[in-house]
């Protein structure tokens, strides 16, 4: 679980996925790519409360 959430902040910091992928110590790029997907979705409920703030 501290691993996951590491490695989701991180990627919300910027970290470059690719020294993520190091520090974790992922052998596949693919592993480290799941640490995106909580992002993914801050990214979109950010984007909806934005587009929704914007039509009214």
């Amino acid at each position: 679980m501290l691993r996951h959430t590491y490695g989701a902040h991180a990627v919300e910091a910027g970290m470059p996925l690719d020294v993520l992928q190091q520090t974790l110590g992922h052998a596949s790029f693919d592993t480290t790519t799941i640490y995106v997907t909580t992002e993914d979705r801050r990214r979109m409920k950010t984007e909806q409360g934005f587009w929704e703030k914007k039509m009214k």
